[in-house]
């Protein structure tokens, strides 16, 4: 999927106040729009709790969270 749909696609789902799940491949793509569609603070505690269960950062690196 092109760039330019991808940013339509998550333009939509923001709008309509949804949410993307990232199953099936979709949480590769997801997580260059996480920032626009969860809140800072929360994307925070997300990282948080990430590092509490794996910190040494092996588990689905650069595909769950954006940097």
């Amino acid at each position: 999927m092109s760039v330019r749909a991808l940013n339509g696609w998550f333009d939509a789902v923001i709008r309509l106040c949804g949410t993307l799940s990232g199953e099936h491949g979709t949480g590769l793509a997801k997580c260059a729009f996480m920032t626009r569609a969860i809140d800072p603070v929360v994307l925070a505690l997300m990282r948080s709790i990430k590092r509490q269960f794996d910190p040494d950062g092996i588990l689905n690196h650069g595909n769950l969270l954006p940097d």
